[in-house]
């Protein structure tokens, strides 16, 4: 061996026997350096939420076996229905054949509306599953449905198919209430065996029931991807509404454990899940006020749900199919409801009821296609906008901003042309007229800033203008 051989061996053993004598990493302990994340610490990141709000504007869908009642509100079942037609109620799946269903239809309308995401029923009050569920066979694909003969039952597997394949977001709508399950009546508000008490004087039969729905949502969470949005509707007992902020707090400890364990299993499948507020303590991610605009926007992020359909000649509101002679909100009213929310930071879920046959209502198609036409000229005013920076409401009509630009939407748009006011201080960078190569001219006024708008109106509604300032807007204040 030559001297130089011989010193590079002996160099190689020193360093590897350096290398023996370094320890080991420290193997990290349980609850000090990777102590587990608290539930409340788990929602949606901000840049998820952000996200879901830069969408606004959404497609909720109620349907399944009582669209064939044509009664707009489920809650006849449980308020006025006698025994027998309960039971006639919970048959209606035997006869749900909808021939022409086309999950690509509706979301071809969904996104002609200029919607970016859906919220469909999986599970609505009557318990009825519109997708395969190994907890009940209270179910589409139940053989004694006519609609499980079809090439694809599973309803909301065909719809996460068809809206995912456009593009959109995809939320599940899910009831905490079942008026079907054995166990359920008793633990569901307003059902005639509901009994509060049933959860301390019956632990088994509340176990059974919960487990029930854990395993559904886990189902749900699992079964179709990747999903977006839980959506729950009304809540368990033991629970107070609007108490501290939260649409439904959970007051009662057992129930309270059970919707813990069910959002960590739902956090712990996506993480990037986004949960609505009610039945879920203060675990949510969003607030749904419902059939309303609230006077004051609501802390955070939120979502109005409201129908296209009106209350019909028999007095039935309610979010289902209301039959052929039901009524519709104008073209004015949604764009006015849609500003307001937009105005106010919120999203905002419009909801179609479908005739039982699986066509969309054509009186509903049709007010989501003008919105779609008008989003096509104004959507910059809407999609990634944020809440107006000012704190008085114009009586011209409502603000959204982005950046340092405000969308003024003009319902009352000055007879033969005028000015409006803008209540700010700010200097204009431009002004513009979307949709229109119509100049806009902004000048100082005693009151902030005065825009003279031309005669023409391109829009017999609405017409938004974009008023670019010189920094984030100073409001004049009286």
């Amino acid at each position: 061996m030559k001297i130089s051989q011989y010193f590079i061996l002996i160099t190689i053993c020193l360093m590897l026997v350096g290398c023996a004598g370094i320890p080991d990493a420290p193997v990290p302990t349980p609850g000090v350096n990777n102590k587990p994340i608290a539930l409340e610490d788990r929602r949606a990141t901000e840049a998820t939420m952000e996200k879901w709000n830069e969408w606004k504007f959404g497609l909720f869908i109620h349907w399944g076996p009582w669209s064939q009642t044509e009664i707009g509100a489920i809650w006849k079942i449980v308020k006025s229905d006698t025994p027998t037609e309960r039971e006639q109620r919970f048959e209606l799946y035997k006869t749900f054949d909808p021939v022409n269903f086309d999950p690509q239809e509706w979301a071809q309308v969904a996104k002609d509306a200029g919607m970016k995401y859906m919220v469909f029923t999986t599970k609505h009050h009557d318990g009825f599953c519109n997708f395969e569920t190994a907890a009940t066979d209270f179910k589409i694909t139940n053989p004694d449905c006519p609609h499980s003969k079809s090439a694809n039952p599973d309803i909301t597997g065909e719809l996460v198919q068809a809206f995912r394949a456009e593009g959109m977001g995809i939320g599940h709508y899910y009831s905490h209430i079942d008026w079907h399950h054995p166990e359920g009546g008793s633990f569901s508000i307003r059902h005639w065996d509901y009994d509060k008490t049933k959860i301390d004087t019956d632990p088994d039969a509340w176990r059974t029931f919960a487990n029930f729905e854990i395993t559904q949502v886990k189902e749900l969470m699992t079964q179709y991807g990747e999903v977006d949005i839980m959506w729950f509707d009304i809540r368990w007992p033991g629970t107070s509404r609007n108490k501290g902020g939260i649409h439904h707090r959970i007051d009662h400890p057992v129930i309270r454990q059970d919707v813990i364990d069910m959002v960590t299993m739902m956090r712990d499948i996506n993480p990037k899940l986004i949960i609505n507020d009610r039945g879920v303590d203060v675990y949510g991610d969003f607030a749904t006020p419902e059939q309303k605009i609230p006077e004051i926007a609501p802390e955070g992020f939120w979502e109005t749900n409201m129908t296209v359909s009106d209350p019909n000649r028999r007095k039935s509101g309610g979010f289902w199919y209301k039959g052929p002679d039901a009524l519709y909100k104008s073209q004015e009213e949604l764009l006015r409801v849609m500003a307001e929310v937009f105005s106010k930071g919120g999203n905002f879920l419009l909801n179609v009821g479908p005739q039982p046959d699986g066509k969309i209502p054509a009186g509903e198609v049709e007010a989501l296609r003008k919105i779609g036409e008008w989003l096509e000229v104004n959507g910059e005013a809407v999609y990634g906008s944020k809440r107006s920076p000012l704190e008085k409401v114009p009586e011209w009509g409502f603000i959204t901003q982005k950046n340092n630009t405000l969308y003024l939407y003009v319902f009352e748009w000055p007879e033969g042309g005028g000015d409006i006011t803008l209540n700010i201080k700010n200097k204009i960078v431009s002004s513009r007229l979307l949709g229109s190569d119509i100049s806009v001219t902004v000048q100082p006024s005693e009151d902030g800033l005065s825009i003279a708008l031309p005669i023409e109106k391109v829009h017999p509604i609405v017409l938004v203008v974009a008023v670019e300032l010189d920094g984030p807007a100073i409001e004049v204040t009286p």
